[in-house]
């Protein structure tokens, strides 16, 4: 399989990210479950009042990590991105949907 077809099967395949983003000058990481994803972009639910959600309405650019782990082993394949992000629906329970573009 070449390096296309494994980035296609990573990002298919990968359940969970972390979002960096700026908040309030500090950096601030938050592991999320990615609700759906389309080639490179993925979408999110999150509270809209969470650090990473006020900091994206304030600054939209946010970084991505996702790895997999199976069996508590750690695969060498990652995927490492700078996108912009934004709020694309409200949510029952005080909840939004984000997507990262």
């Amino acid at each position: 399989m070449d390096d296309r077809a494994k980035a296609i099967e990573f990002l298919r395949d990968c359940k969970y990210m972390t979002v960096a983003v700026v908040a309030e000058g500090e950096p601030w990481a938050v592991p999320v479950h990615i609700q759906k994803s389309e080639g490179f972009n993925f979408e999110w639910d999150s509270h809209r009042k969470a650090v990473h959600s006020l900091a994206i309405a304030d600054n939209p650019t946010v970084a991505l990590s996702m790895f997999r782990l199976d069996d508590g082993e750690v695969h060498e394949f990652g995927f490492y991105a700078i996108a912009e992000a934004s709020k694309i629906a409200d949510l029952p329970d005080g909840r939004a949907r984000y997507i990262a573009v």
